[in-house]
């Protein structure tokens, strides 16, 4: 479901720095480290998902990608419309998805800590395989608002972006080409009604544990990559790449509120 031209496109370094940068910030100064080859680790990975909240912090971080000329496309030909970052309706789609957005985060975080503690990098790929789509799920029904992560290039099938995650996915890589710092967040209007609400997804130092490139990963994680996600295409990261978005879809009702 990749869009047609994107894939293999590389990162302009201005946007690899700086999500480097957003690393650095979440994850304490003794659990840096030069780059090198990964070796199996039972230490936290909090910063691989809280890196998400992180970025999703000024609702106007930096210049936006541009975005297509929707007056020349014929109607109905997109699936969403994007929305201005300096409109009152990102402003108040914002305000709803973030929460949501950080429960998911926190969830995820908090089990695969504990399964990193308990099995290490290698072992944990199992509670990625079978538990992290159905706690999404869990959160989406507590929250009342659907939520899920997708990429260009992703792990678990069941991650694969929508027509609507798809043209988000292009407005978010159209602005890597063109060398822009990635924006906090990003809100699209569906076509049939409500909200898609982004967030880029960035590489931490220790997502490259099961995320950078297989020759420089443990072999017992490959290994395990290998049994689990025989189509995987979500390897090759290095520290600062963009990786995907977390999106939460908001209702207009939810957004029209004052």
């Amino acid at each position: 479901m990749t869009p047609p031209g994107l894939a293999g496109r590389r990162q302009p370094d201005s946007f690899r720095e700086r999500g480097a940068e957003w690393s650095e910030r979440v994850r304490p100064p003794s659990s840096r480290r030069p780059h090198g080859t990964m070796k199996e680790s039972r230490r936290p990975i909090r910063s691989c998902l809280l890196v998400a909240l992180v970025v999703s912090g000024p609702l106007a971080c930096g210049s936006e990608p541009p975005a297509a000329d929707e007056g020349s496309e014929p109607a109905g030909a997109r699936a969403t419309a994007s929305i201005p970052a300096d409109s009152a309706a990102t402003a108040r789609v914002a305000a709803r998805a973030r929460p949501v957005a950080a429960a998911l985060m926190t969830t995820l975080s908090g089990r695969l800590q504990e399964a990193i503690r308990e099995r290490g990098t290698a072992g944990a790929l199992e509670f990625c395989n079978v538990e992290a789509l159905p706690l999404t799920a869990q959160v989406a029904e507590e929250q009342g608002m659907e939520v899920t992560r997708t990429s260009l290039r992703v792990r678990n099938p069941g991650n694969a972006p929508d027509a609507a995650d798809a043209e988000a996915l292009e407005w978010f890589q159209a602005g890597l080409a063109a060398g822009s710092v990635p924006p906090a967040l990003h809100v699209r209007r569906l076509r049939d009604g409500g909200f898609r609400y982004y967030q880029p997804l960035m590489t931490a130092e220790l997502c490259v544990q099961c995320h950078g490139r297989r020759e420089e990963m443990a072999p017992e994680v490959v290994r395990a990559l290998d049994e689990r996600y025989p189509e995987d295409r979500a390897t090759g990261y290095a520290v600062g790449d963009w990786r995907g978005l977390l999106r939460v879809t908001v209702p207009d009702t939810s957004a029209e509120g004052h």
